[in-house]
């Protein structure tokens, strides 16, 4: 991606549009090992004014097939358990709902196409990461 490119990605991620939004979702998860990215995906995943974001972000992240984009959806929904569902500083519960029919759907596909054990795996590697944020952790464990 070039420098500009990544900017423009950027840059939708704080366009008022739900759909520039998502797009830039799309984008960014092409480029999670870059600076401020991942922060910005996370972001995205636990977007507050629509569940289609937070799909597209999330399924592009899963679509990696990879443990940096499983990361940074478990660190979302880590997030967004601490922050808790609604409340003033809250998610809301259909963006942690939508997150969590993802995973599930992700791990669904994976399975019929006889590729569980590799997810699996990649939990197991986050799960086990003892650098990890605990919260991590905690998700990983819970979709093993």
């Amino acid at each position: 991606m070039s420098g500009a490119a990544m900017e423009g990605a950027l840059r939708g991620a704080e366009d008022a549009s739900y759909e520039v939004r998502a797009a830039a979702g799309r984008e960014l998860a092409r480029w999670v090992e870059h600076g401020d990215v991942p922060a910005v995906l996370e972001r995205l995943v636990l977007d507050p004014y629509d569940t289609g974001v937070t799909q597209a972000t999330t399924e592009a992240l899963l679509r990696r097939n990879d443990v940096a984009g499983l990361r940074i959806v478990l660190r979302a929904l880590a997030r967004a358990a601490e922050r808790g569902v609604q409340g003033e500083q809250g998610v809301p519960w259909c963006t942690v709902d939508r997150i969590v029919g993802d995973v599930h759907a992700y791990a669904g596909e994976l399975a019929a196409a006889g590729l569980a054990d590799e997810h699996a795996r990649r939990l197991r590697i986050l799960a086990a990461d003892p650098d990890l944020d605990p919260g991590v952790r905690d998700e990983a464990l819970y979709f093993l």
